[in-house]
């Protein structure tokens, strides 16, 4: 576990990897239901695995002085459980550290002004997306108007 102050907000900081060698080994194992290359890559960036590395390099960094190289163990979670050794490219690192620092900046003006970002209160109308709309026209539903669906 690294623990430290972020030196532009602040805050307190905290980072937890499965595995830490200061200077030898920065280890983190993921689990994927494919660890090839190319889908691996894209899952870095859905689950946010690009920002949680860089998170991870700067905060042991902060914490030990040391800086480390960051290995990623992506292994199949169905057999034959194959598995990839992966390490972030240092373009996707700093634009991780980028957001990362928005992120905080943002957090902490939140915290200071007591007003946090979210969802508008009340009860809101929704409905289906609009391609889901286009599947389902009006023409194409026939129900009995006399039929309560069961309620």
């Amino acid at each position: 576990v690294a623990v430290w102050q972020d030196p532009g907000t602040g805050l307190a900081c905290k980072a937890r990897l499965d595995k830490y060698l200061p200077g030898a080994l920065a280890l983190d194992i993921k689990t994927t239901r494919n660890a090839s290359r190319e889908v691996f890559s894209r899952d870095c960036y859905t689950l946010g695995y690009w920002q949680q590395i860089a998170w991870y390099r700067e905060g042991f960094k902060r914490a030990s002085g040391e800086d480390t190289p960051f290995t990623i163990i992506a292994i199949e979670n169905e057999a034959p459980h194959l598995c990839a050794v992966y390490s972030l490219g240092d373009e996707s690192l700093a634009r991780g550290v980028a957001e990362n620092h928005r992120i905080l900046k943002q957090y902490a003006k939140a915290l200071e002004s007591g007003t946090f970002p979210g969802y508008a209160a009340g009860v809101q109308e929704i409905d289906i997306p609009a391609w889901a709309m286009k599947e389902h026209p009006p023409e194409a539903m026939e129900w009995d108007s006399n039929d309560n669906g069961g309620f």
